[in-house]
């Protein structure tokens, strides 16, 4: 009887030592799953918050390339409007300059002063283009060509057979451009054909 109790007792323990390693076995799983489970938790949590940075970064450089690129806008719309004016009072002179020389007789019935004069004038005339040039301000072409509404003002039509109806024969005032916008209109004489009367006949007489 005391052997049976002992061989009990023995394999009481035998079992008791199995469940016990079994026990360890599944806790040791569980928490390494458990640490694995928190180590991605983590992870995931620091790929998020460099999302946010980043997309946060992102945004600042383009919230500021639209600040620089409105400042430049603005720079430049400044400077155009100041340059235009500065043509404007520029543009009263060379008409003034080139009134004074159409005015003027031609040239082999110029005494000596007004021939002086008129090279003067022509040279300060030639200057005044090159500055207006240097700032992107240039003549309008006009004669020859067709009218063209957003370049040319008509003043006057005159009939002509031989050219086409709008060509510019006469510029009374040169047009002026300043980069890709009209700084002036030129106003212009236009061709027109001559118009001729038809003679009807009357069938009903």
């Amino acid at each position: 009887m005391s052997k049976n109790k002992k061989d009990i007792n023995k394999e009481t323990e035998e079992l008791n030592e199995t469940e016990i390693a079994e026990n360890e076995e599944v806790v040791e799983e569980i928490t390494e799953e458990q640490v694995e489970a928190k180590e991605s938790e983590v992870v995931n949590a620091l790929k998020e918050e460099v999302a946010k940075y980043k997309d946060a970064y992102v945004r600042s450089v383009a919230d500021f390339e639209n600040y620089k690129k409105r400042a430049n806008q603005e720079i430049e719309k400044t400077n155009k409007f100041a340059v235009t004016n500065f043509a404007r009072d520029v543009l009263n002179i060379a008409d003034s300059l080139s009134r004074a020389l159409k005015s003027m007789p031609p040239e082999e019935n110029r005494h000596e002063q007004l021939k002086n004069f008129a090279i003067g004038a022509e040279m300060t005339l030639s200057e005044l283009h090159s500055t207006l040039s240097k700032h992107k301000i240039e003549q309008i072409k006009s004669i020859g060509e067709i009218f063209n509404p957003n370049f040319h003002k008509v003043i006057q039509e005159r009939e002509d057979e031989n050219l086409p109806n709008g060509t510019i024969i006469e510029e009374w005032q040169t047009g002026y451009m300043i980069a890709d916008r009209v700084l002036r209109e030129a106003m212009v004489i236009v061709s027109k054909k001559v118009q001729k009367n038809e003679t009807h006949i009357d069938t009903n007489a």
